[in-house]
Protein backbone atom coordinates (compact mmCIF):
# COMPACT_ATOMS: atom_id res chain seq x y z
CA UNK A 1 0.00 0.00 0.00
CA UNK A 2 1.50 3.24 -0.92
CA UNK A 3 1.96 5.18 2.22
CA UNK A 4 -0.60 8.04 1.37
CA UNK A 5 -3.36 6.94 3.74
CA UNK A 6 -1.00 5.54 6.34
CA UNK A 7 0.39 8.89 6.57
CA UNK A 8 -3.09 10.77 6.26
CA UNK A 9 -4.36 8.88 9.47
CA UNK A 10 -1.01 9.55 11.17
CA UNK A 11 -1.46 13.25 10.72
CA UNK A 12 -4.98 12.75 11.91
CA UNK A 13 -3.89 11.38 14.98
CA UNK A 14 -1.33 13.75 15.36
CA UNK A 15 -3.85 16.57 14.88
CA UNK A 16 -6.53 15.14 17.34
CA UNK A 17 -4.50 13.79 19.88
CA UNK A 18 -3.22 17.05 20.63
CA UNK A 19 -6.27 19.00 20.90
CA UNK A 20 -7.91 19.23 24.40
CA UNK A 21 -9.53 16.84 25.24
CA UNK A 22 -13.16 17.98 26.95
CA UNK A 23 -12.24 21.22 28.94
CA UNK A 24 -13.09 23.95 26.03
CA UNK A 25 -15.56 21.48 23.96
CA UNK A 26 -18.77 23.15 23.39
CA UNK A 27 -20.50 23.08 20.07
CA UNK A 28 -18.88 25.78 18.76
CA UNK A 29 -15.35 23.59 18.98
CA UNK A 30 -17.43 20.36 17.63
CA UNK A 31 -18.56 22.31 14.48
CA UNK A 32 -14.10 22.63 14.25
CA UNK A 33 -13.83 19.37 14.83
CA UNK A 34 -16.49 17.91 12.85
CA UNK A 35 -15.22 19.88 9.32
CA UNK A 36 -11.87 18.75 9.85
CA UNK A 37 -13.21 14.91 10.17
CA UNK A 38 -15.03 15.46 7.09
CA UNK A 39 -12.19 16.54 5.03
CA UNK A 40 -9.60 13.95 6.22
CA UNK A 41 -12.69 11.18 5.48
CA UNK A 42 -12.75 12.98 1.92
CA UNK A 43 -9.32 12.68 1.20
CA UNK A 44 -9.06 8.61 2.00
CA UNK A 45 -12.26 8.71 -0.47
CA UNK A 46 -10.75 9.82 -3.00
CA UNK A 47 -8.10 7.66 -2.69
CA UNK A 48 -10.04 4.62 -2.46
CA UNK A 49 -11.64 5.52 -5.61
CA UNK A 50 -8.16 6.34 -7.47
CA UNK A 51 -5.55 3.84 -6.63
CA UNK A 52 -5.81 0.02 -6.33
CA UNK A 53 -5.17 -1.68 -3.45
CA UNK A 54 -2.32 -4.19 -4.41
CA UNK A 55 -4.00 -6.96 -2.41
CA UNK A 56 -6.33 -7.51 0.15
CA UNK A 57 -4.06 -7.18 2.94
CA UNK A 58 -3.77 -3.88 2.02
CA UNK A 59 -7.69 -3.46 1.42
CA UNK A 60 -8.65 -4.95 4.76
CA UNK A 61 -5.93 -2.73 6.51
CA UNK A 62 -7.47 0.32 4.83
CA UNK A 63 -11.05 -0.37 5.77
CA UNK A 64 -10.48 -2.19 9.20
CA UNK A 65 -7.78 0.08 10.87
CA UNK A 66 -7.27 3.43 8.67
CA UNK A 67 -10.81 4.68 7.75
CA UNK A 68 -12.73 3.53 10.72
CA UNK A 69 -10.00 5.42 12.89
CA UNK A 70 -11.66 9.02 11.22
CA UNK A 71 -14.94 7.60 10.40
CA UNK A 72 -15.04 6.70 14.21
CA UNK A 73 -14.22 10.65 15.52
CA UNK A 74 -16.88 12.04 12.70
CA UNK A 75 -19.30 9.52 14.87
CA UNK A 76 -18.27 10.78 18.22
CA UNK A 77 -18.25 14.67 17.02
CA UNK A 78 -21.64 14.45 15.64
CA UNK A 79 -22.89 12.63 18.47
CA UNK A 80 -21.38 15.76 20.77
CA UNK A 81 -23.04 18.44 18.40
CA UNK A 82 -26.51 16.79 19.65
CA UNK A 83 -25.40 16.46 22.88
CA UNK A 84 -24.02 19.90 23.55
CA UNK A 85 -27.50 21.23 21.61
CA UNK A 86 -30.21 18.91 23.84
CA UNK A 87 -28.72 18.57 27.29
CA UNK A 88 -29.78 22.11 28.45
CA UNK A 89 -28.90 23.49 32.00
CA UNK A 90 -31.39 21.91 34.44
CA UNK A 91 -30.24 20.52 37.64
CA UNK A 92 -27.60 18.48 38.73
CA UNK A 93 -29.50 15.17 38.46
CA UNK A 94 -31.39 16.23 35.26
CA UNK A 95 -28.16 16.67 33.91
CA UNK A 96 -27.15 13.01 35.24
CA UNK A 97 -30.64 11.56 34.11
CA UNK A 98 -30.06 12.57 30.81
CA UNK A 99 -26.25 11.31 30.40
CA UNK A 100 -27.71 8.08 31.64
CA UNK A 101 -30.46 7.88 29.40
CA UNK A 102 -27.31 8.85 26.03
CA UNK A 103 -25.73 6.00 27.08
CA UNK A 104 -28.45 3.63 27.89
CA UNK A 105 -30.00 3.97 23.50
CA UNK A 106 -25.92 4.04 22.47
CA UNK A 107 -25.66 0.52 24.19
CA UNK A 108 -29.26 -0.65 22.36
CA UNK A 109 -27.92 0.49 19.59
CA UNK A 110 -25.15 -1.67 19.38
CA UNK A 111 -26.67 -5.10 21.47
CA UNK A 112 -27.10 -6.35 18.03
CA UNK A 113 -23.46 -6.63 17.47
CA UNK A 114 -22.44 -7.93 20.05
CA UNK A 115 -20.37 -10.55 18.33
CA UNK A 116 -18.55 -8.49 16.01
CA UNK A 117 -17.64 -6.07 19.17
CA UNK A 118 -16.28 -9.33 21.06
CA UNK A 119 -14.41 -9.85 17.40
CA UNK A 120 -12.69 -6.48 17.24
CA UNK A 121 -12.25 -6.00 20.69
CA UNK A 122 -9.91 -9.47 21.12
CA UNK A 123 -8.12 -8.44 18.02
CA UNK A 124 -8.92 -11.08 15.69
CA UNK A 125 -8.48 -11.32 12.06
CA UNK A 126 -9.95 -14.46 11.25
CA UNK A 127 -13.10 -13.36 8.99
CA UNK A 128 -11.58 -9.71 8.07
CA UNK A 129 -11.43 -10.88 4.34
CA UNK A 130 -15.80 -11.04 5.09
CA UNK A 131 -15.65 -8.10 7.10
CA UNK A 132 -13.76 -5.33 5.13
CA UNK A 133 -13.29 -6.31 1.43
CA UNK A 134 -15.57 -5.02 -1.23
CA UNK A 135 -16.29 -7.88 -2.92
CA UNK A 136 -20.31 -8.25 -2.20
CA UNK A 137 -19.92 -11.98 -2.18
CA UNK A 138 -17.52 -12.10 0.60
CA UNK A 139 -19.64 -10.37 3.11
CA UNK A 140 -21.20 -12.81 5.60
CA UNK A 141 -24.18 -10.68 6.06
CA UNK A 142 -25.88 -7.77 4.43
CA UNK A 143 -24.27 -3.99 4.40
CA UNK A 144 -24.65 -2.91 8.05
CA UNK A 145 -24.48 1.17 6.98
CA UNK A 146 -27.23 3.27 8.58
CA UNK A 147 -27.71 5.55 5.28
CA UNK A 148 -28.30 3.10 2.84
CA UNK A 149 -28.57 5.61 0.32
CA UNK A 150 -25.38 7.34 0.58
CA UNK A 151 -23.51 3.69 0.67
CA UNK A 152 -20.40 4.18 -1.97
CA UNK A 153 -19.41 0.68 -2.64
CA UNK A 154 -15.81 1.86 -3.71
CA UNK A 155 -15.61 3.11 -0.42
CA UNK A 156 -17.23 0.85 2.13
CA UNK A 157 -17.42 -2.60 3.14
CA UNK A 158 -20.40 -4.43 4.92
CA UNK A 159 -18.64 -3.58 8.63
CA UNK A 160 -16.45 -0.54 8.76
CA UNK A 161 -18.80 1.43 9.47
CA UNK A 162 -19.66 -0.37 12.23
CA UNK A 163 -16.15 -1.03 13.08
CA UNK A 164 -16.34 3.08 13.33
CA UNK A 165 -19.47 3.07 15.58
CA UNK A 166 -17.42 1.12 18.28
CA UNK A 167 -14.67 3.41 18.17
CA UNK A 168 -16.57 6.10 18.71
CA UNK A 169 -19.01 4.35 21.48
CA UNK A 170 -15.61 4.22 23.46
CA UNK A 171 -15.08 7.83 22.72
CA UNK A 172 -18.63 8.55 23.75
CA UNK A 173 -18.30 6.08 26.98
CA UNK A 174 -14.92 8.05 27.88
CA UNK A 175 -16.62 11.59 27.17
CA UNK A 176 -19.68 11.00 29.66
CA UNK A 177 -17.14 9.29 32.25
CA UNK A 178 -15.73 12.78 32.14
CA UNK A 179 -18.94 14.52 32.52
CA UNK A 180 -20.21 12.78 35.23
CA UNK A 181 -17.15 12.83 37.40
CA UNK A 182 -17.51 16.70 36.87
CA UNK A 183 -21.22 16.51 38.11
CA UNK A 184 -20.25 14.30 40.75
CA UNK A 185 -17.38 16.74 42.04
CA UNK A 186 -20.08 19.84 41.18
CA UNK A 187 -22.84 18.17 43.83
CA UNK A 188 -20.33 17.48 46.52
CA UNK A 189 -19.40 21.48 46.29
CA UNK A 190 -23.15 22.21 46.13
CA UNK A 191 -24.02 19.80 48.57
CA UNK A 192 -22.19 18.88 51.67
CA UNK A 193 -20.80 14.90 51.84
CA UNK A 194 -23.45 12.97 53.21
CA UNK A 195 -26.10 15.03 51.90
CA UNK A 196 -26.21 14.34 47.72
CA UNK A 197 -29.11 11.96 48.60
CA UNK A 198 -31.00 14.58 50.09
CA UNK A 199 -31.17 16.81 46.70
CA UNK A 200 -32.55 14.02 44.54
CA UNK A 201 -35.88 14.47 46.89
CA UNK A 202 -35.94 18.30 45.87
CA UNK A 203 -39.83 19.76 44.93
CA UNK A 204 -40.99 23.01 43.67
CA UNK A 205 -43.40 25.34 45.58
CA UNK A 206 -46.36 26.08 43.33
CA UNK A 207 -47.75 28.43 46.40
CA UNK A 208 -46.62 32.25 47.21
CA UNK A 209 -43.14 32.67 48.46
CA UNK A 210 -44.82 34.20 51.47
CA UNK A 211 -46.32 31.50 52.27
CA UNK A 212 -42.55 29.64 52.62
CA UNK A 213 -41.29 32.45 54.40
CA UNK A 214 -44.00 32.26 56.68
CA UNK A 215 -43.48 28.48 57.37
CA UNK A 216 -39.89 29.49 57.89
CA UNK A 217 -40.77 32.07 60.40
CA UNK A 218 -43.46 29.19 62.28
CA UNK A 219 -40.49 26.71 62.38
CA UNK A 220 -38.20 28.87 64.08
CA UNK A 221 -40.51 30.62 66.53
CA UNK A 222 -41.94 27.47 67.59
CA UNK A 223 -39.07 25.83 68.10
CA UNK A 224 -39.25 23.03 66.42
CA UNK A 225 -35.95 22.64 64.68
CA UNK A 226 -32.92 21.95 67.34
CA UNK A 227 -35.05 23.50 70.00
CA UNK A 228 -35.25 26.75 68.87
CA UNK A 229 -31.31 26.82 68.25
CA UNK A 230 -31.26 27.29 64.50
CA UNK A 231 -30.90 30.65 62.90
CA UNK A 232 -33.64 31.88 60.49
CA UNK A 233 -31.03 31.93 57.59
CA UNK A 234 -30.11 28.44 57.64
CA UNK A 235 -33.70 27.08 57.89
CA UNK A 236 -34.58 29.30 54.47
CA UNK A 237 -31.69 27.85 52.93
CA UNK A 238 -32.55 24.15 53.60
CA UNK A 239 -36.20 25.10 52.34
CA UNK A 240 -34.89 26.86 49.58
CA UNK A 241 -32.83 23.37 48.38
CA UNK A 242 -36.25 21.08 49.31
CA UNK A 243 -38.31 23.40 46.94
CA UNK A 244 -36.23 24.80 45.14
CA UNK A 245 -37.32 28.29 45.46
CA UNK A 246 -34.86 31.18 46.30
CA UNK A 247 -35.17 32.43 49.64
CA UNK A 248 -32.65 34.74 49.79
CA UNK A 249 -34.58 37.92 50.92
CA UNK A 250 -36.70 36.09 53.36
CA UNK A 251 -36.17 39.24 56.01
CA UNK A 252 -37.25 41.44 53.28
CA UNK A 253 -40.02 39.40 52.18
CA UNK A 254 -41.55 38.97 55.56
CA UNK A 255 -40.60 42.66 56.34
CA UNK A 256 -42.78 43.69 53.05
CA UNK A 257 -46.15 41.84 54.26
CA UNK A 258 -45.95 42.66 57.79
CA UNK A 259 -46.27 46.51 56.78
CA UNK A 260 -49.19 45.59 54.19
CA UNK A 261 -50.97 44.17 56.94
CA UNK A 262 -50.93 46.49 58.73
CA UNK A 263 -51.53 49.13 56.35
CA UNK A 264 -55.41 50.53 56.48
CA UNK A 265 -57.69 49.26 53.59
CA UNK A 266 -59.02 51.96 51.23
CA UNK A 267 -62.46 52.78 51.96
CA UNK A 268 -64.24 53.52 48.44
Amino acid sequence: MEAVPTNLVKEFNREFNELDKYETLNIAEVGIRLDRCQDYLERLREYAHSNAFENKEEEIEFFNHLKPQVYGYLKYYLHLQGYFSSKGSGSIQEQRRYIDSQIKKLKKGLRPHQEFMRYCKQDKSNLDKHYFTREPSASLWTVTHQLSCLYDPKFSTSHDELKAKIIAYDLINDFYDYQLNQLRQLEANVCPAGQQEFIEFQMNWTAKKIDLVELVYALHSSRAIKNGNESLRKIAKVLSSVFNTDLVSIYRIYLENEIKKKRPSKIY
